[in-house]
């Protein structure tokens, strides 16, 4: 089957912050009747077809919609007593054979692989010790236990190797999931913290920054450090800031108001992902532009602030990483974005095109009117089973009988 890049459902194009680690060593997907060829694309919706039902989806299309992301999320072909219900009830089946899944033992590692992706984070234990598939194991705890998704971003435990209960690495006095890992800080460590801050929105917010400012307002021009608060070229003073290749001499603060914010959430972690209570924030002189002391990174921020880990995350005030992640969790945006992850890992989408944002709002909508606190298999059930991505999906599948599958 061809990759999907269905034209019904992408918005426009953004471009990407920062890539993915090194050395992914995620292994292919059982099954998986996908190919990365150049899809055939159907002519984006009518208005009457943004109406459409599943009962517009008919048996057989059904059931190749279904045997194209079953693989992918549950990493085996539809049973038959699947295709039996499919063959009785057409379109309205898809979403009871969907929610059947929870169980599913593949259905942890799809969540897994679909965050590690996302984070560009995985693999086995380095030479150093830091465990690169710590990350993954916290995701694979909350989907096989049926915990709340958001606990992938606000647990207190990290897992072994044998899935065991463990203490999480960093050292931290506070815990928030799979970002207080070795694993991610390590992987996403950069000047200013700018990678760690920019792969959290990327990832659990889809944006790239500036952010829009209904959603993070800046912080104010007075917090941060001169050559972040130009909004002009005339008002930047920083001689060295249009060479520092992490500001652009000008109208730095649409950015780095936010940036700003949420790097400062990293201070006290150095580039192994190491909680150090002896962080300054301060810039090292002689170092590069955004490096500290100690294998720690620079604060935007002016004293006294430039040492506190207290910040802001989506116009809330919050105390730690802890605190950010879990008002991240309570934001609209969040549950759209999940919802966007679980649409590209399904059906292949392109991550740098995003998908259309009234079609995000009714599934993260439908996902948690399913449940006061969603799990993954809701959020699966209401992407997966909404009639416009169904719908969408088979009418491509229709249009290549050839390649059906």
């Amino acid at each position: 089957m061809k990759r999907l890049l269905l034209a019904t459902l992408l918005a426009g194009c953004s471009a990407s912050l920062g890539e993915p680690g090194e050395g992914m060593t995620h292994p292919p997907v059982p099954n998986d009747p996908r190919d990365p060829a150049e899809p055939n694309q159907p002519e984006p919706f009518t208005p009457e077809e943004r109406e459409v039902t599943l009962d517009d989806v008919s048996a057989t299309q059904a059931e190749a919609y279904l045997a194209l992301i079953a693989p992918v999320m549950v990493e085996r072909t539809l049973s038959d007593d699947e295709r039996s219900e499919i063959a009785a009830m057409g379109g309205a089946a898809i979403p009871s054979v969907i929610a059947s899944w929870a169980e599913e033992p593949g259905l942890p590692r799809a969540a897994r692989r679909m965050i590690e992706t996302a984070l560009g984070v995985s693999g086995g234990v380095d030479p150093s010790g830091i465990d690169f598939g710590a990350p993954g194991r916290i995701v694979e705890h909350v989907v096989r236990e049926g915990r709340p998704w958001p606990e992938i971003l606000t647990s207190t435990q990290c897992f072994d190797a044998s899935g065991a209960a463990a203490e999480c690495d960093t050292g931290a006095p506070y815990a928030a999931g799979v970002i207080t890992t070795r694993a991610f800080m390590a992987a996403r460590q950069g000047r200013f913290n700018l990678t760690r801050a920019g792969t959290i929105t990327r990832t659990f917010l889809c944006r790239n920054y500036p952010l829009e400012v209904e959603l993070e307002p800046p912080l104010e021009r007075d917090r941060l450090m001169p050559m972040f608060r130009a909004l002009t070229a005339e008002e930047q003073t920083d001689p060295e800031a249009a060479m520092s290749g992490l500001a652009n001499g000008f109208h730095c603060y649409a950015c780095h108001g936010q940036f700003g914010a949420h790097a400062q959430l990293f201070v006290r972690f150095d580039v192994s992902g190491r909680w150090r209570e002896d962080a300054t924030g301060e810039q090292r002189e002689g170092g590069m532009p955004g490096e500290s002391f100690g294998g720690l990174m620079a604060s935007h921020l002016e004293p006294p602030w430039r040492a506190n880990e207290t910040s802001q995350m989506v116009g809330r005030e919050v105390a730690n990483l802890s605190e950010a992640m879990a008002a991240l969790t309570e934001s609209d945006a969040f549950w759209e974005c999940a919802s966007q992850r679980v649409l590209e890992a399904a059906l292949d989408l392109d991550p740098d095109r995003g998908v259309e944002a009234e079609l995000l709002v009714d599934i993260a909508d439908a996902a948690r009117a399913r449940a006061a606190s969603p799990t993954f298999i809701d959020l699966v059930v209401a992407a997966l089973a909404h009639p416009r991505v169904a719908y969408a999906v088979a009418r491509q599948l229709s249009s290549s009988p050839s390649e059906a599958p």
